[in-house]
C-alpha cells in the first residue's frame, strides 16, 4: 500500500507511512489533496507539501544529505581513527543514515552511494593501519612486549591466538627478554 506512495518524487518510506496514517492511500489521493492538507501530515510541512504537488515527474526528491563534502569529511575522520558515531555527529547525520547509505551502495553499482562505500572502506583501512603503526612504534620504544603480542594475537589469531585445550596444531614457545644479547 505505501509502496505505491513512494513512487511520488520526494516521498520515501517514512513519509509514505505518515501519509497512509493520515488517510492518503493512493498516489491520486495525494496529488488531488491541497498543500494545506498535506502540510498537516506528520513529517511533511508546508514547503515539502508544495514541492510534492508541484514537482515535475522524475525530478527527484529532496537533496540528499550525502554530498561530496560530507563524504570527504566522514572519510577523513574515519581515516584519523575516529568512530563512525563521532563522524556522523560531526556531519549532522545519524548512524542509521550512515548505514542506510552503505546498504544503498550494495544495490548501486555506480553513483554517490557506491563512491561513499568505497571511500569509507578505504578510510577505515588506512585509519586502522595508521593506528596499528603508531601502537607498534610506541610499544617498541617502550619495549612493551605485551602490546606487541596483543596486536599479533588480534591480527593473526590462527598463529598467535589462544589455543583451546584439545585443539590440534603445533605450539610455539616464545621467550621475551628485555635485553637481547649482542653477538
Amino acid at each position: 500500500m505505501t509502496d505505491e506512495l513512494t513512487e511520488i518524487d520526494g516521498v520515501g518510506p517514512a513519509i509514505a507511512e505518515s501519509l497512509r496514517d493520515a488517510g492518503f492511500e493512493t498516489v491520486d489521493d495525494v496529488m488531488t489533496a491541497s498543500a494545506d492538507e498535506l502540510a498537516e501530515v506528520h513529517g511533511i510541512g508546508e514547503k515539502s507539501a508544495k514541492d510534492i504537488l508541484t514537482r515535475e515527474p522524475g525530478a527527484g526528491g529532496r537533496d540528499p544529505k550525502l554530498t561530496h563534502e560530507v563524504q570527504t569529511s566522514i572519510a577523513n575522520m574515519l581515516q584519523q581513527g575516529h568512530s563512525v558515531a563521532a563522524a556522523c555527529r560531526c556531519n549532522g547525520i545519524g548512524q542509521s543514515t550512515f548505514y542506510e547509505w552503505l546498504e544503498k551502495a550494495d544495490k548501486q553499482g555506480e553513483g554517490i552511494y557506491a563512491d561513499f562505500a568505497d571511500e569509507v572502506a578505504s578510510a577505515r583501512g588506512m585509519g586502522e593501519a595508521t593506528l596499528v603503526d603508531d601502537l607498534l612504534e610506541m610499544a617498541r620504544e617502550k619495549k612493551d612486549t605485551k602490546a606487541i603480542l596483543s596486536v599479533l594475537k588480534n591480527r593473526f589469531p590462527e598463529s598467535w591466538g589462544e589455543v583451546e585445550e584439545g585443539d590440534e596444531g603445533s605450539t610455539v614457545e616464545v621467550f621475551l627478554t628485555a635485553d637481547r644479547e649482542q653477538s
